[in-house]
């Protein structure tokens, strides 16, 4: 049982939670119920399998590790994520020109979201490498970077500034291409369950997988303590620009060491904010590749 888990539990996922949120758009008649419902049992069938299959024992977070992470996951979920839908609405009210109709409304509902999977994913990719590129990017960035464990809960932790563009960048460009309400949502629970996995403690073999998708076990290297394993597959949701830029690594081991080792950075919330602003105080005294 454990072994088709670690092989299908992945995909199957995906796929589920997806065709679930169109289907109960099209019975409830409300996308904002359709996105509660699917993404409240997606998140938490994922959490629950992190204590029936860890991929490392290690990584079970301690009480206050889950305290600022679930921090986190509250202040991007609640606060920030809102902010910015607030923005991108009022732009497009203001400037007509910021949406047009460049979306292909005419195609299967399945290719609409690879189409949107494949054309935000670019926009992160770049920013995404930005960030690991510059001294500016860096700090914005090294949030993300800071746990030691990774964990179902730790798929939050990123620095507001960090979230907020992320989040600006891949939605403004799908609603300045016109993208449909439906097909934005279908794409909004893939997004956010492959985020899950990406950072999950569950043992599970994408297999094939890893030279589509940005998986866990691709991602895990993107996390690794080891700079050149942590300088590549930038890629959030597939690897398809890592490989067009050579930025693409694939696993061929596991990744047991994961965070930083040129900055310490408290595990509180408080200092994990300022950090952008007070990164030299952080200095490790390790040799820096910023």
């Amino acid at each position: 049982m454990k072994r088709i888990n670690m092989i299908l539990l992945y995909p199957f996922m995906l796929i589920a939670s997806s065709t679930l949120c169109y289907k109960l758009i099209n019975s409830v008649h409300s996308i904002e119920r359709a996105l509660i419902v699917t993404l409240v049992i997606s998140n938490i069938l994922v959490w629950v399998y992190e204590f029936i299959y860890p991929f490392e024992e290690s990584w079970k977070p301690t009480k206050k590790i889950l305290v600022l992470d679930i921090a986190h996951t509250l202040i991007s979920a609640r606060i920030v994520t809102p902010l910015i839908k607030i923005l991108i609405i009022y732009l497009i009210t203001k400037f007509q020109f910021l949406q047009t109709n460049l979306w292909p409304h005419e195609l299967p509902v399945i290719l609409q979201v690879i189409l949107a999977i494949i054309s935000s994913d670019f926009m992160v990719y770049t920013f995404h490498r930005w960030m690991h590129k510059t001294n500016l990017g860096w700090r914005i960035h090294v949030v993300h970077h800071t746990p030691s464990k990774l964990h179902f809960w730790a798929s939050a932790r990123a620095h507001p500034i960090n979230v907020g563009i992320t989040f600006f960048l891949e939605v403004g460009l799908l609603i300045f291409l016109g993208i449909d309400a439906e097909v934005l949502a279908v794409w909004t629970v893939y997004m956010s369950i492959n985020g899950l996995f990406q950072h999950c403690n569950i043992d599970i073999k994408p297999g094939v997988l890893n030279k589509f998708l940005a998986t866990c076990e691709v991602h895990r290297i993107h996390h690794s303590t080891n700079w050149d394993e942590s300088n590549s597959n930038f890629g959030t949701t597939t690897v398809l620009w890592d490989r067009l830029f050579g930025t693409y690594k694939e696993p061929t081991r596991p990744i047991e060491n994961v965070g930083i080792m040129n900055h310490v950075i408290p595990e509180n919330y408080w200092d994990q904010l300022k950090s952008p602003f007070l990164l030299n105080k952080y200095k490790s005294g390790l040799k820096t590749k910023q």
